[in-house]
């Protein structure tokens, strides 16, 4: 059995997100399309993994603040803000499905962060991202590691990319073997 994307593409996987913005419209309300644009580019990517991108829900917080502190944002060391922000809103989700939280900013400042509680995979990503961003943070929640190479997904910089990155095989692999893509 395949899963079928818009469009009438099949595909053999499936990652699960939930989008939850940040909100509080005095200071940031992170436009629709910029959300579309990145889970757009994000699919471009996931192509080669013949991964399919599932947005299962889009949930809006207003939880006082849109700003985010993720430390030296490393894997497995959530700050306590991100401790409590994954831990008190995942409203429901799935272990093996994502929550990306689109934050207003970061602190220090940053496009995202990957750094997410045991059992809980997750991301941030900052209003000024680009548009391959959120591909990369879920890259990491994946277990992809940063690369060189301005042409990669998981290059240190999404701001260098230029056109479509590409995925290697081995960052294909691990992608299907992180539990987060299961077979359709």
């Amino acid at each position: 059995m395949a899963c079928v994307g818009s469009g009438g593409k099949s595909y053999n996987r499936q990652v699960t997100l939930h989008l939850k913005m940040l909100d509080d419209p005095e200071v940031f309300t992170l436009a629709p399309e910029t959300a579309d644009q990145m889970i757009s580019s994000m699919q471009e990517v996931f192509d080669a993994a013949e991964i399919l991108v599932y947005v299962a829900s889009v949930e809006r917080l207003n939880l006082g603040f849109v700003d985010v502190e993720v430390g030296d944002c490393v894997r497995g060391q959530p700050t306590q803000e991100q401790m409590d922000l994954f831990s008190n809103n995942r409203n429901g989700v799935g272990p093996s499905e994502i929550v990306v939280y689109f934050v207003s900013t970061t602190y220090p400042p940053c496009n995202g962060c990957a750094a997410h509680p045991r059992e809980m995979p997750g991301a941030l990503v900052a209003e000024k991202a680009t548009k391959w961003t959120l591909a990369h943070e879920v890259g990491h929640v994946m277990g992809l590691s940063h690369v060189s190479g301005h042409e990669r997904l998981m290059t240190n910089n999404t701001k260098s990319i230029k056109a479509t990155p590409v995925l290697s095989s081995e960052e294909i692999a691990r992608m299907h073997r992180s539990g987060l893509a299961p077979l359709c």
